[in-house]
């Protein structure tokens, strides 16, 4: 497992984009970060939430065969 910590801004834009914890594996981290890097954005948060940025974390499991 590896859990990746971001913030999404305002306008969907990821910004602060890190590993949280001990990283057991250089590779798994690096791909980890790239698979979140590569999805870019999300939408614009909703103007309702009242929010500037909204931190988020997402864990990755693999499965190594």
């Amino acid at each position: 497992m590896i859990t990746v910590a971001l913030t999404v801004e305002a306008d969907g834009r990821f910004s602060d984009i890190h590993l949280v914890g001990a990283d057991e594996s250089a590779l798994l981290g690096r791909g980890a970060l790239e698979a979140v890097e590569a999805l870019g954005h999300f939408r614009p948060l909703p103007a309702a939430l009242g929010l500037q940025r909204m931190p988020v974390q997402v864990t990755l499991v693999y499965k190594l065969r």
